[in-house]
């Protein structure tokens, strides 16, 4: 049995279709509410998706930066082996990088090893 909560969106299309089944005194005008409803709840969630915050610029330009880094070294290295190798990347916190270097884990451009419970990354090949 699947307990599904039902969105804002599919309450008022169900109300459209009460409205347009019934004989409401106003129901033009309700429609219209209705319908004005639904383009606004449409635009919110489609500028939800679009738009990036500046962390995540950020983000990015410094997932680029660590892996020119990473490609630079050549060999794999704990996230403080590329802290101390790298001035920029040391100012950063060791949970910052490892959230990055997990992210392009993800992405396929970086590989993850472990070797006696420490992490290693390196480029992907």
């Amino acid at each position: 049995m699947e307990n599904k909560k039902i969105t804002k969106r599919e309450y008022f299309k169900m109300l459209a279709k009460v409205v347009e089944d019934s004989e409401v005194v106003n129901a033009v005008e309700l429609q219209a509410f209705i319908n004005h409803e639904i383009e606004l709840l449409d635009k919110k969630s489609a500028s939800r998706g679009i738009a990036t915050t500046a962390k995540q610029k950020e983000n990015e330009a410094l997932k680029e930066y660590i892996i020119g880094i990473l490609t630079e070294l050549n060999k794999a290295v704990t996230i403080t082996e590329l802290q101390a190798e790298d001035e920029k990347l040391g100012e950063l916190t060791n949970q910052r990088i490892s959230a990055l270097l997990k992210q392009l884990k993800d992405d396929g451009k970086v590989e993850r090893a472990e070797f006696k419970k420490k992490a290693y990354f390196k480029i992907a090949e």
